[in-house]
């Protein structure tokens, strides 16, 4: 009984001194202990893959597995109780209306499509190249698009987890939706940046743009489920265009032009124009989804 006394006792001492802490900084280091929690263990199942057994993509299955657990624990199930609702509410996966998952994706998606033409536009300002490593090259086909499969969802579920509900939500709450997505948009910006070679301001600007889009979704449904089939299907799409051009084509060389050539050629003006039309879409949708937001909120039973 005394022991347990004193335990109890030394806990709450803890989570005293922890809740001294400001907010921002306890919502940052809790969102990046969740994001690293997810993404490490992927990468330490795949390297440990690689040096076993290249040939067979085991790695994908224990992941999955992983995945099931890491995301019940973070939506409230588990030890420790006391933190059950907490987790709940910060992870805020709460299912939507089919009208709200409508407009929801029409809005994110049109602006995740936006961002094709966009950086076709800025490959030829800023080119960069974009190839494999070397040690997935050599993978079989079918474990590269497995490994390739698996980390879209491991990037989709941990980062949409870890920023837009962990990170964005109790700051959302105490200061408001649009500091939360700035200060969210910046964190998500500076944890891609370590670990890469020549990262380009247009490759920042994209991510930070595919983080307010995300950020947006989740304040106006209060959920981040859109935002991470968006993310996932963002990140295949991607992944899967780039082995495409991988296997058929090669690497491809952007040559830098200047705005004068740039203008003159056809297919710029036609990219410019499918730009804004999408963004356009993106903007209307996103009214409309607030709309339909505002007009839940109205409602008795919401």
């Amino acid at each position: 009984m005394v022991s347990t006394a004193v335990f109890k006792k030394e806990e709450a001492a803890h989570w005293h001194l922890w809740h001294r802490l400001p907010l921002m900084v306890r919502s940052l280091l809790v969102s990046l202990a969740v994001a690293i929690s997810g993404i490490q263990v992927w990468r330490y199942l795949v390297s440990a893959n690689l040096a076993v057994s290249p040939r067979t993509p085991w790695a994908a299955a224990a992941m999955a597995l992983y995945l099931f657990f890491y995301w019940h624990y973070l939506d409230g199930r588990g030890w420790p109780h006391s933190t059950a609702a907490a987790r709940h509410r910060d992870l805020r996966a709460r299912s939507l209306s089919p009208a709200m998952w409508r407009w929801s994706l029409l809005a994110g998606g049109s602006l995740m499509a936006a961002t094709v033409p966009l950086t076709l536009l800025i490959q030829r300002f800023f080119p960069t190249s974009h190839a494999f490593p070397d040690f997935l090259q050599r993978l079989p086909a079918h474990s590269l698009l497995l490994f390739l499969a698996m980390s879209s969802l491991v990037a989709g579920v941990t980062e949409e987890a870890a920023f837009r509900g962990y990170l964005q939500a109790p700051i959302e709450r105490r200061f408001g939706p649009v500091l939360a997505i700035l200060i969210t948009s910046a964190v998500f910006v500076l944890i891609h940046i370590p670990g890469r070679s020549g990262v380009s301001p247009a490759f920042l600007f994209l991510v930070a743009l595919a983080s307010l889009n995300y950020g947006i979704l989740a304040h106006l449904t209060q959920s981040i489920l859109p935002g991470l089939v968006l993310h996932v299907s963002g990140d295949a799409a991607a992944f899967g265009v780039l082995w495409w051009f991988q296997v058929t084509i090669g690497p491809r060389e952007w040559h830098r032009v200047s705005l004068t050539e740039a203008l003159g050629e056809p297919l710029f003006l036609v990219q410019f124009l499918e730009l804004a039309v999408l963004v356009a879409l993106s903007i209307w949708a996103f009214r409309k989804l607030a709309a339909q937001n505002h007009s839940a909120c109205q409602r008795p039973d919401a």
